[in-house]
């Protein structure tokens, strides 16, 4: 949706061998354009994805596949080249569920990173008088960088809470905390359920209202539990090779893809209806100034509506 609240047309764009999709938001082609262009004239690894033949939308539509192996072998090689001596910040996954992916970063790529997590924040209603607490296994950088965007929304109440092998010990605080908002894994909260439900039982007034889930898929019936008890649930997809890449709304029926700046692309495309279409998913992130990628392969299959 734009700034003035009309809905943008999208169109699905065939590749030239009509195998690929990739859905353009009306308004985005200059945009495109310059990517493409600023990606031939200094990524090698992704210059040589684009079709010599072609510009704009039709080349990023036509281009080859980036693999998870070219993503961290050349592609890092060429971030690695184009940073020179700069100043720069290493985004390394936790490698929780395969292969630690590194990713490099300017402080600019950190910036629009989180200023795309913000819109998700936004759009579930977070704001001042919220309370949060980010339960998490790993490192707080993560809670961090969420706590930086969720600051720009005048957020100010936040809580890291690290959750160890004891999980039903390591929520034990929330009581205590009593927060508006917690952000989670759903791993973490299915295995402190026990616990976390004798403290959330829906008889006891409590504050917290909402649950964002990111890094996996929130379960239906974990989902049907907690709004069983007032909570509402809201999921966050995204990847470190890209980041935040789309976020769940007040109307739960899908996510939001910020396709202002990150393309979806679909492989072997079946169209399942009028305007909905399901495949394999390659991501084109183009708000990433030394490691932006083209229709990077992540091993998700999708629908597109």
């Amino acid at each position: 949706m734009s700034d003035d609240g009309k809905i943008d047309a999208t169109r699905a764009v065939p590749s030239a061998d009509g195998r690929d999709l990739t859905f353009v938001r009306q308004g985005t082609e200059e945009r495109i354009a310059s990517f493409v262009t600023r990606a031939r004239a200094t990524i090698p690894t992704l210059a040589a994805k684009l079709p010599a033949d072609l510009e704009g939308v039709d080349a990023l539509a036509s281009a080859g596949w980036l693999s998870r192996e070219e993503y961290q072998g050349p592609l890092r090689d060429d971030a690695f080249a184009l940073l020179g001596r700069r100043h720069f910040i290493q985004d390394l996954s936790s490698g929780t569920t395969g292969e630690p992916v590194l990713r490099f970063n300017t402080w600019s790529d950190e910036l629009s990173e989180q200023l795309i997590t913000r819109r998700f924040f936004s759009q579930v209603g977070l704001g001042p008088a919220d309370r949060v607490v980010c339960l998490e296994i790993g490192a707080p950088e993560i809670s961090a960088f969420y706590f930086r965007a969720m600051s720009e929304l005048g957020v100010r109440d936040r809580s890291f809470l690290h959750v160890s092998t004891d999980f039903l010990g390591s929520v034990e605080p929330l009581e205590a905390i009593d927060p508006t908002v917690i952000l989670t894994v759903p791993g973490i909260l299915a295995r402190s359920a026990p616990r976390f439900f004798e403290m959330y039982d829906g008889k006891r007034p409590r504050a917290l209202r909402k649950i964002m889930t990111y890094a996996e898929p929130l379960g239906e019936g974990l989902r049907a539990r907690l709004a069983d008890i007032g909570i509402e649930c809201f999921s966050f997809y995204g990847t470190t090779e890209i980041g935040g890449l789309a976020g769940e709304c007040r109307q739960h029926a899908g996510l939001h893809v910020n396709d202002d700046w990150i393309l979806p692309t679909l492989r072997d495309v079946e169209e399942r209806g009028d305007g909905v279409y399901a495949g394999e998913i390659g991501w084109t992130a183009m708000h990433f100034e030394v490691q932006p990628t083209i229709k990077y392969a992540v091993g998700d299959r999708v629908e597109i509506d």
